[in-house]
């Protein structure tokens, strides 16, 4: 499956890594180094609706405090594979509920 997968890319694994690493820079977007130029607010949808997830988080998931912040971090890196891995598709509000529920 590895393989079908591969090939059916639209990006090589290195460039994957190297789009990933640009958006991850404190203060510098993708659209400014003009690598993921419609990246951009697939990432600015992702941290408002991630941000927007108390209720979710505690009574439905219950999740501890103190474990939030790690299994936010944890969903917003399957979103950003998602969105990289989909670009057509990219970021669709409500998508962290779903990644959430089964992560």
């Amino acid at each position: 499956g590895g393989d079908l997968l591969a090939s059916d890319s639209k990006y090589s694994y290195v460039e994957y890594v190297r789009r990933w690493k640009a958006t991850s820079v404190p203060d510098r977007s993708a659209k400014h180094l003009n690598l993921l130029p419609d990246f951009d607010e697939d990432r600015i949808q992702i941290d408002l609706d991630l941000s927007r997830s108390e209720s979710l988080l505690e009574s439905k998931l219950r999740i501890p405090v103190e474990s939030r912040n790690g299994f936010l971090g944890m969903v917003r890196r399957i979103l950003t594979a998602f969105c990289f891995r989909n670009p057509d598709i990219g970021y669709v509000q409500g998508h962290h509920c779903i990644v959430s529920t089964i992560a």
